[in-house]
């Protein structure tokens, strides 16, 4: 080999070394960051930390529980998704979006469930008050000034109930309260 093609073999890997840096920055990036996008808060993609490690704000899953549709009847203080769709074309994961409200101290309905791998919108109205949307476990947090609609977007990884509150309140033991039960497929 000469001198020219030494050359070229040493600009195509330093090339290839810099693709293989920045892909490996851009995507390490997105998985442990989130993103904050027009007023949607959404949490890590990665796992949540509840699943990594012991958390007070997640549960086991009853096995019966039951994830239901747009045309669903629901029962108790779950919530009945406005939209189910597919998350994206070929994907086995759906959009769900919901609208809860919070008043008198009290998130209602206070139970959304979704599969893992779902994309979970809420769309929360603070009714009497101001009050805050908390799940430290996706790492959500949201104020709910009293009479705006705040939206909350994130993908569900793990199996689990997770509690989500009004810090502001108090927390879970004083404040309004409410849970995202993640069911596995």
């Amino acid at each position: 080999m000469d001198w020219t093609n030494n050359k070229k073999l040493i600009i195509w890997a330093g090339v290839a070394v810099v693709v293989v840096v920045l892909a490996a920055l851009y995507f390490g990036g997105r998985t442990r960051l989130g993103s904050q996008r027009g007023g949607v808060s959404q949490g890590p993609a990665a796992v949540p930390q509840a699943a990594q490690q012991k958390s007070a704000t997640v549960q086991p899953v009853s096995p019966n529980t039951v994830v239901p549709g747009a045309t669903s009847t629901v029962s108790g203080d779950v919530a009945k998704p406005a939209i189910v769709a597919q998350a994206a074309p070929g994907s086995v994961s759906n959009f769900r979006s919901f609208s809860l409200s919070v008043s008198s101290n009290e998130f209602s309905p206070s139970n959304v469930i979704a599969y893992i791998g779902d994309t979970v919108r809420l769309n929360i109205t603070a009714k009497d008050k101001d009050y805050d949307f908390y799940q430290p476990d996706y790492g959500l947090s949201k104020q709910l000034p009293k009479g705006v609609a705040a939206l909350v977007e994130f993908q569900v990884t793990a199996a689990g109930k997770y509690t989500f509150y009004c810090k502001s309140c108090g927390g879970p033991a004083k404040g309004p309260v409410g849970y995202v039960v993640v069911v596995p497929k």
